[in-house]
This record gives structure tokens, C-alpha cells and sequence, in this order.
């Protein structure tokens, strides 16, 4: 994954965590929507960390 894309996705999922969670406190009355937004804000978040470049098995000395 190239990294604007790795930012990319790291904003856009911080952007909707955050809407999610002001419609939440403004309207506590009916949170659903803002629940929702919020999950799939923390998704985007979890893809992000699972597509991040793994570090290679052969660089990382091995102790034991």
C-alpha cells in the first residue's frame, strides 16, 4: 500500500470518528446514525493498520 493512500485512509477514518461521535452527543436522543458513522470510521482505522507494509521476517534478527 503506497503511502498517500495509507494517509488517505488514516484521515478520511479520523474525519468520520469524529462526525460520528458529534452526532452522537448532539443528538442523544436517536445515536444510531452517529454509531454507525463511528464504526465504520474505527473499520477504515483497522484496515489501514492491517494493509500498513509488514516488516520483513529476514531483517528482524531472531533471539533465543
Amino acid at each position: 500500500m503506497s503511502g498517500k493512500t495509507n494517509i488517505f485512509l488514516g484521515l478520511i477514518s479520523t474525519i468520520l470518528i469524529s462526525v460520528g461521535a458529534i452526532s452522537v452527543s448532539t443528538a442523544p436522543s436517536n445515536p444510531y446514525f452517529g454509531i454507525i458513522i463511528t464504526i465504520c470510521g474505527a473499520i477504515g482505522l483497522g484496515v489501514r493498520e492491517y494493509l500498513k507494509p509488514k516488516p520483513n521476517a529476514s531483517i528482524v534478527p531472531h533471539e533465543g
